[in-house]
Formats: C-alpha cells, structure tokens, sequence
C-alpha cells in the first residue's frame, strides 16, 4: 500500500535542497503559470521527457504538494539504486527492452499509481514512455490514457500537461523553463465510445498542448537576457574545486547516454554539503588559530 505520508520530513529535506541546488545548476529558472503548481490532487502531470530523471526532480522540486513519479524499470535494477529512487517516490514502469519477464511487474505499478490518486496525489507521467535530449516530442504511449481509465477515486481526477525546456542540453549552467497547461477533468476524455478512441483523444490534446507549450517555452528562453547575480557566480566558483572533477568522471561514465545532467545533479546533491561542511570548518579553523596565536 501506498503511503503518502511516508518519509514526509526526508522527502522536504530532500526538496529544499534540490531547490537550493537547482538555482546554482542552473543559469536561471522560469515558471510560466505558477500557481497551477499549486493544485492539489489527485492529478495526473503529463509531461514530455527531454533529459532523463532530471526532468522529474526539476516538476517535483516546482509542486507546492508532494509527487510520485512513474520511472523507467531498468533504473531499479540495483538494490541502492532502488532505495534513493524510493526515496523519491518514483514508481517503475518495465518496457519490452528491459525484458519480456518484467511487463508483468507493471500491474503492481497501476496498482500503487491508482491508490496515489485515490489518496488525492499527484502522480507524474512522461508520456512519451522514452528519454531522447531533444525537445522534439516522440511518439505517445497509452500509459497515461490507461491511468485516468483505470482511476476509480471518489474525487474527479485533473489532468495537467506540464512543459520542460532547456535552453541547451547539456543543461548545466544553463536557462531552463517550465510551464503548465490547461487544467483538463479526466472524465471529459472518457465520453468517447470505446478504449482505442479515448487513447487517440487523450494524445492528440496533450500532444497539442505540449506542442503549444514547447513553442512558448523556445520563445521566452531566445528573449530572455539572463544575467548572473555576482552572488551566484562567487558560489559557482566556490564548487570549482568539486564541480570540475565531478562533471569529468560523470561525462566518461555517462557518455553516449541521456544521463550526464541527472546523474551529475545527483552526485552534487550528496558531494556538495560535505564539500560546504569542509570549507567551513577550514574557515572556522583558520580564524580560530588566528585569533589563538595573534
């Protein structure tokens, strides 16, 4: 059973801090029609997916209320792999390439999906059921369609299609825009007379709507004129030391794939407060000494 409870204070914890490292990571961050960021659930976020992981902790990071996210299967793989991914309260879902002895795992993930939203969460899904570092949208899946089908909760469930866009990929100390669409009841695409014309219907709107979307989000990056607070550049500098490295051993682990911005984010998100502690306690020290000898 789902608990949305569970881990409510580590879940914040964690929250508060990607924030806080999400606007170093970044060169700046626009939300576009923030309030409905604001909603509560149930509600299904239906988002497109141009850079891994890192665009479900970008959404999670922008909601006011808790999110679970539905998450590619073969990242469950590994045992602490699994742990921090729960943590973050991703549910997998197993496609045919991560084997077809695992499809049927996904029956468990409908299942805790549908209890989120019976508990009036909010449950993210990329509909595009595949990561490629590109804003061109690919072919939709039927999962979410099949979600708001299956949802049998005693509130309506909302729908909400949700825009990422990167200024440039890889993204790192670059701008990054996120907007929301139109808010949708689930029960306006169930009036079609059959499963097949609710699939089409619920995609063709979503898909113009992030189509919609995706222009807006291009042209406010292109106009937007950032410029660095001279606080946020004394920080950037300050991380050198541990950034520089660290983007390193990431890119050669990570090349060839779409893992570079999540996988680097999640190393600095658990590397940089050592690093903090560290450069305190040296800075501490030093005064100490000073004080003691002088």
């Amino acid at each position: 059973m789902v608990n949305l409870h569970i881990n409510e204070e580590l879940y914040t914890i964690i929250k508060i801090a990607i924030r806080a490292l999400l606007k170093i990571f970044f060169q700046k961050q626009m939300i576009s029609k923030g309030e409905l960021f604001e909603t509560r659930g149930p509600l299904l976020l239906v988002a497109n997916h141009p850079n891994s992981f890192l665009d479900a902790i970008i959404i999670g990071a922008s909601c006011k209320f808790p999110v679970h996210f539905l998450a590619r299967g073969d990242a469950f793989q590994k045992k602490y792999h699994r742990f921090l991914l729960n943590l973050l309260q991703m549910i997998p879902i197993y496609r045919m390439r991560e084997g077809r002895d695992k499809l049927h795992l996904n029956s468990n993930s409908f299942v805790r999906t549908q209890e989120v939203l019976n508990k009036n969460g909010i449950v993210l899904i990329f509909i595009e059921g595949i990561c490629v570092n590109s804003h061109d949208l690919q072919p939709f899946q039927k999962g979410a369609a099949r979600i708001i089908m299956e949802y049998r909760g005693l509130l309506p469930l909302k729908v909400m299609p949700v825009c990422i866009y990167y200024g440039q990929i890889p993204a790192v100390y670059h701008k990054i825009s996120i907007s929301a669409g139109k808010l949708f009841k689930a029960s306006d695409f169930l009036r079609e007379k059959n499963t097949k014309a609710i699939v089409q219907h619920f995609n063709s709107t979503m898909k113009q709507e992030l189509q919609s979307l995706l222009a807006d989000s291009s042209k406010r990056i292109s106009e937007n004129v950032s410029q660095n607070a001279i606080n946020k550049k004394i920080i950037r500098y300050a991380m050198l030391p541990v950034f520089w490295p660290t983007s390193r051993i990431v890119y050669a682990v990570t090349k060839g794939t779409v893992f570079f911005d999540s996988v680097l984010f999640g190393v600095l998100l658990f590397i940089l407060p050592i690093w903090i502690f560290l450069v305190l306690s040296i800075f501490i020290f030093s005064i100490e000494a000073y004080i003691y000898y002088y």
